[in-house]
């Protein structure tokens, strides 16, 4: 015998068929447990990572100054982007514990600009001249020639999203364990 479709009534429970949760079924509420589970993870790692990538932008004014020597200073052209596309191409040296180090960042600029740009912000400088190199506090890994940036607004961007996912992944996650724990309640 074939069953007919019966509208929901206002005196219908919440629970629906046995194994719901709540009203939702549970292979919906395991599938949004699971998915929150992985988006609350996932964006939390990826808001952590972007975080880390951006401090060094956030205390520039730490960085110890020390002396450095001109080895390369040209404009390179972006390999995979567009053919206007250009970066600052420089290498220099300076010591560090008495070992010779190479640096290859002019600034913690990412954008690409134009040929005319670079040509200009790199015009006086030159190949066996000294400058003054800036090492990140504590371990002087990261070198940098200018304190400039362009602006923090790309890899905060990044941390937003990902804390974006890590919220809907927490919602999706605290949706079934609600209902759950409604049902249990009941």
């Amino acid at each position: 015998m074939r069953k007919s479709y019966r509208p929901a009534s206002g005196d219908d429970s919440a629970a629906g068929q046995p194994g719901d949760v709540a009203g939702m079924p549970s292979g919906m509420a395991w599938l949004s447990f699971i998915a929150g589970l992985l988006f609350m993870v996932l964006g939390a790692r990826a808001a952590w990572e972007d975080y880390e990538a951006m401090r060094p932008l956030l205390h520039t004014e730490a960085y110890a100054p020390v002396a450095a020597k001109w080895l390369k200073v040209e404009v390179r052209a972006d390999s995979g982007g567009s053919p206007a596309d250009f970066y600052p191409d420089v290498l220099y040296e300076y010591f560090q514990e008495g070992k010779s180090v190479w640096g290859w960042r002019l600034s913690f600029e990412d954008l690409p600009q134009s040929k005319a740009y670079w040509l200009d912000r790199l015009k006086d400088y030159k190949v066996d001249d000294t400058v003054t190199a800036y090492l990140s506090p504590p371990d002087g890994k990261v070198a940098i020639i200018e304190k400039k940036n362009d602006g923090l607004w790309r890899p905060g961007l990044k941390v937003a999203i990902g804390l974006a996912f890590a919220a809907v992944g927490l919602v999706l996650t605290t949706i079934p364990v609600g209902a759950f724990l409604f049902r249990l309640k009941k």
